[in-house]
C-alpha cells in the first residue's frame, strides 16, 4: 500500500479531502450537528456524521502531518498504510488461529487482489479501518471471545455506521456452525454480545437517535433500495470487467475449492462460516461495486481455509 500511494504527492478521491478536513476541524468544532457549508446538502440542518469515530482516529495523524509538512496529505497516507497493515496482520492471525500452514505466504497473496480493491483502499475513508475490524470480529468468533466481540461491535458502530455490513459476520458464523453441527452455547454468547456491542455503539453516540434514521436512508433510500440516480459506487460492475480484474483471485479460490472437494474429511463449522462469509460479501459486491473493498480479502481467506491440506500434508502423505 505504501508503494501504491507513493506514486503521487496527492491522494485519490474527493472523499479523502473531506475526511482529512473533518478530522482537522474536530478539536475546534467537536461533533457537529449541522452542515451549513453546502446549502443543498440533504442533512444540512440535521447532520449525522456516520464516520465520527474514524475522524477521532484520523485526527492525531492529521495534526502531526500538518505540523511537519504544512498540509494534511501525509497523515492521510499514514492512515491508509496503517489500515492495510492491520488488515494483513489480522488476515494472518486468522490463518494461524485456524492452524493453517504457510500463513505468511497466503498473506503475501493479498498482492494479487484486484486493482480496484487497492484503489478504493487508497481512499482515506472509514473502510480502511472497518475492514480490519471485520477481520478482527471473524478472528474473535473463531477464538470464541464474547466480550472481545462486544468491544469490537461498539468500536465498529462508532467508527463507521455500517452495522449492516458488520452483521454479516455473526450471520455467517451462525449459519456455518449450524450447518457444521458444531453449535455451542459459547458461540451463541458471541453472537448475542457482538449484536449488543453494535447496538450499544449506536446508542452511545453523539448522534443518537438521528443516526438510526440516517442508517436507513444511507443503506436503503440512497443505497440498495434507491429508485433514482445514485452514485456509481452503488451500481454493479460490468460483468466482463469484473471477471478481468478478479481473474487471479477467482482462479485461486476455484482451485482451492476443487482441491477441497477431493478431500474425504467434511468441512468444520469455522470453515463453512468463512465460506458463507465469502459468498455473502460476493453477493453484495455483485449488487454494488463499492463492496469490492471488502469481498476480495474474505475470498482469499476462504481459499486459504479450503486449501488447508497444504504442502506439509502432501509431504506427510508421500511418506506413507
Amino acid at each position: 500500500m505504501l508503494w501504491v500511494i507513493s506514486g503521487s504527492p496527492f491522494l485519490p478521491s474527493t472523499d479523502t479531502y473531506y475526511h482529512l478536513t473533518m478530522a482537522r476541524l474536530l478539536p475546534s468544532l467537536g461533533f457537529i450537528h449541522a452542515f451549513p457549508w453546502l446549502h443543498w446538502t440533504f442533512f444540512r440542518d440535521h447532520f449525522v456524521s456516520h464516520h465520527f469515530g474514524f475522524h477521532v482516529l484520523l485526527a492525531p495523524l492529521v495534526w502531526v502531518s500538518e505540523q511537519w509538512t504544512g498540509d494534511l496529505v501525509l497523515g492521510g497516507k499514514a492512515a491508509v498504510t496503517l489500515g492495510m497493515g492491520l488488515t494483513a496482520a489480522f488476515f494472518c492471525a486468522i490463518l494461524r488461529a485456524r492452524s493453517l500452514s504457510h500463513a505468511l505466504a497466503w498473506t503475501c497473496l493479498l498482492g494479487c487482489l484486484p486493482w480496484h480493491f487497492w484503489m478504493r483502499l487508497a481512499y482515506v475513508r472509514a473502510p480502511i479501518m472497518a475492514l480490519p475490524l471485520l477481520l478482527l470480529a471473524a478472528l474473535l468468533f473463531i477464538r470464541q471471545k464474547p466480550w472481545g466481540l462486544f468491544i469490537c461491535g461498539c468500536l465498529f458502530s462508532w467508527l463507521y455506521l455500517g452495522a449492516v455490513t458488520a452483521a454479516l459476520i455473526p450471520a455467517a458464523f451462525l449459519a456455518g456452525h449450524l450447518l457444521g453441527g458444531s453449535w455451542t452455547r459459547r458461540l451463541w454468547d458471541c453472537v448475542i454480545l457482538f449484536g449488543l456491542g453494535l447496538a450499544a455503539g449506536l446508542v452511545i453516540s453523539p448522534y443518537f437517535p438521528d443516526n438510526l434514521s440516517f442508517l436507513w436512508v444511507q443503506m436503503f433510500s440512497a443505497g440498495f433500495g434507491a429508485t433514482t440516480d445514485v452514485p456509481s459506487e452503488w451500481l454493479p460492475f460490468n460483468a466482463w470487467f469484473f471477471l478481468k480484474i478478479c481473474a487471479p483471485l477467482l482462479v485461486i479460490w476455484l482451485c482451492a475449492l476443487v482441491y477441497r472437494l477431493r478431500q474425504p474429511a467434511p468441512l468444520d463449522g469455522a470453515a463453512i462460516s468463512l465460506l458463507v462469509l465469502n459468498l455473502l460479501f460476493f453477493l453484495m459486491t455483485v449488487k454494488s461495486r463499492r463492496f469490492i473493498e471488502y469481498w476480495p480479502v474474505f475470498a482469499l481467506l476462504s481459499a486459504a481455509d479450503l486449501a488447508r491440506f497444504s504442502l506439509k500434508d502432501f509431504d506427510a502423505l508421500s511418506g506413507l
